[in-house]
């Protein structure tokens, strides 16, 4: 009974969605940081601070700046837990992701061969954006949100990947292989 329990805990939905027959390839998730946290309140507080001194004796925009203040605050906190959340892995068949819509997990898979092409997009640090464009014939049953600007994305993408290139260079290879069987 201790054994099921534990089972419980340890268990990994996005990799029991495999096949027998699979190879994981990559497995990541998005560079979470609490700099992107700290950066955001660094920001919003000197804003306030310039802001203050201009409208001192005008109580009402103050506390309208701080309630906006706050919900950004809020903003940013729900956008660090969809990137805590977020994972993806890459398998010589599929691509799949872990994505937390309306405060839950959600399990996504797109077939290696409905992969018409992939774009990165580099982004700060070592970090970068793979957007992978399907083929005409594919459509999928969900949509990737940016998780630096917000926002759904047209493709579905890999957000804020470590060594984007390389994971690039990865699918690619898998595509090409898979072209080669066929």
């Amino acid at each position: 009974m201790n054994e099921n329990i534990l089972d419980d805990i340890y268990s990994d939905d996005l990799r029991g969605l495999l096949q027998k027959d699979e190879t994981v390839i990559w497995e990541g998730k998005p560079k979470t940081g609490v700099n992107q946290i700290i950066n955001t309140i660094i920001r919003l507080s000197l804003i306030f601070m310039i802001f203050s001194q201009w409208y001192k004796e005008n109580y009402a925009l103050s506390i309208m700046f701080v309630i906006l203040l706050i919900t950004e605050l809020f903003h940013e906190l729900k956008q660090f837990q969809k990137r805590k959340n977020t994972r993806y892995l890459i398998t010589n068949q599929q691509v799949l992701f872990q994505l937390l819509e309306k405060g839950k997990k959600q399990f996504h898979s797109i077939p290696i061969e409905d992969i018409k092409a992939i774009n990165m997009q580099p982004e700060f640090g070592n970090t970068g954006v793979i957007f992978l464009e399907l083929n005409e014939s594919t459509t999928v049953d969900f949509k990737t949100t940016n998780l630096i600007r917000s926002g759904q994305r047209v493709f579905p993408t890999l957000e804020l990947i470590e060594d984007p290139h390389k994971i690039e260079a990865l699918i690619n290879g898998e595509i090409k292989n898979l072209d080669k069987s066929n």
